[in-house]
Parts: C-alpha cells; sequence; structure tokens
C-alpha cells in the first residue's frame, strides 16, 4: 500500500497510428524508494527466467489500468494478464520508467 496517491501514465502511442489516435496508454502506480530497493536486492541472485518474472509480477502489482489495440485493430482495455504478451523491449521501457521517471518514448 502507498502513502501517497500518485499515478504514473504511460503512453503508447510511439507503438502505431492507431495507438496514438486512440490515446493508448499503462497507468500505474510508482514504485517506492523501498520498493525498488526491495526489487533490486530480491532479483541479485536468481537466474534469467527468474527475474523477468519477477519484473512482470511487479509490473501486475503496480499496474491500474490500461487501454490498447488489438490483432483485429480493435481497442481493448489491457488486463494485468496481458503483461506476459507485451514483448521485452516494451516492458523494459515500462520499467525503467517506473523506476527512473524518464519519459515514455515518443
Amino acid at each position: 500500500m502507498v502513502k501517497f496517491k500518485i499515478e504514473r501514465r504511460y503512453d503508447l502511442g510511439y507503438l502505431g497510428e492507431d495507438w496514438k489516435r486512440n490515446e493508448c496508454f499503462l497507468l500505474f502506480n510508482p514504485l517506492t524508494v523501498r520498493e525498488q530497493l526491495d526489487f533490486t536486492d530480491s532479483n541479485k541472485d536468481k537466474d534469467k527466467e527468474k527475474q523477468g518474472m519477477v519484473v512482470v509480477d511487479m509490473l501486475k502489482e503496480k499496474f491500474i489500468t490500461g487501454k490498447g489495440i488489438n490483432d483485429k485493430g480493435e481497442v481493448i482495455t489491457i488486463a494485468k494478464d496481458d503483461f506476459m504478451d507485451f514483448s521485452v523491449d516494451i516492458v523494459t521501457e515500462i520499467v525503467r520508467f517506473l523506476s527512473t521517471g524518464q519519459k515514455s518514448p515518443d
């Protein structure tokens, strides 16, 4: 549970015109300093596969809502379980965004 109500919006418009036109996004609760330190410490001795699952689990925990485009070009609500279907580069950018505050790519 977080002490302060702060939400971080990650813009997905860089994924294509449909994503941009429909203002697709992911909304998260931010990582706290305490959570960042715990995440870093807990991930040290794990193999790559387990590290990846820790990242996905962390994103699921922080995720609030989102909007995206499915493979049929339809606007959909993104669910927590959808993170396993995102590409690794997108997940990496989301983690960087949540941990550093850098804006999402254009």
